[in-house]
Order: C-alpha cells, then sequence, then structure tokens
C-alpha cells in the first residue's frame, strides 16, 4: 500500500466512523459498563447500556451498505478490518451477556478494541 492509498483509506475511514458516530457508541457503551461496575443496581446504568446497545447496533448494521469489497481490503491491509466488521455489534453484545454477572469483563472486552 502506498501512502496515498494509506491516506484515502484513513480519511474514509474516518469519515465513516464521523457519519455513523461508531466511536461515540463504543465509548458510550464503554462508559455505562464502567457505571454499572461502579453501581450495579442503578437503572438508569442499565438504561443507558441498552440505548448505547442499540445505536451501537443500528451503527453497525450499516457498514455493510457503507464499505465496498475493495474498501474493506484496504481496510484489512491496514489492521482495521475488524473495527469496521457489522458483526462488531453481536461480539459487544455477546461479551454483555455471557459477563451479566462480571460487567467488568465487558467492559474490558470494548475497552481493548482500541478505546
Amino acid at each position: 500500500m502506498n501512502i496515498e492509498k494509506f491516506y484515502e483509506t484513513l480519511d474514509y475511514a474516518l469519515g465513516l466512523d464521523r457519519r455513523l458516530q461508531l466511536q461515540v457508541s463504543l465509548e458510550a457503551i464503554r462508559d455505562a459498563l464502567s457505571n454499572i461496575v461502579a453501581a450495579p443496581a442503578q437503572p438508569q446504568h442499565q438504561n443507558a447500556l441498552a440505548a448505547s446497545l442499540s445505536a451501537f447496533r443500528f451503527a453497525a448494521a450499516s457498514l455493510p451498505t457503507s464499505i465496498t469489497p475493495s474498501q474493506m481490503s484496504s481496510l484489512a491491509e491496514m489492521g482495521g478490518a475488524e473495527y469496521f466488521d457489522f458483526k462488531i455489534a453481536e461480539r459487544i453484545q455477546d461479551s454483555v451477556e455471557k459477563n451479566a454477572m462480571t460487567p467488568s469483563v465487558a467492559r474490558d472486552f470494548v475497552t481493548n478494541l482500541g478505546l
């Protein structure tokens, strides 16, 4: 990959993230999970998590129609394909569901996505 293609791909990824608010949604999920870790019995934290997960699922559902195979190939070459895979929402949802009794594990999973 030459520098022009790298820049073009990075610019596209940043624009897509801004348009779909992927990073914002991930940060909201992480923050909601952190709040649940700190105060697990608070319904407002649980509601915030549900709303954040829903917003992220909606944004991730747009990824398959927002990225061409060529763009996905370029993202993969840069090492970023997993962050623009529409299944990322499923992976996060699975982590939250599997770790309902240990929300810190789900929070760490989301944090390790590169936040």
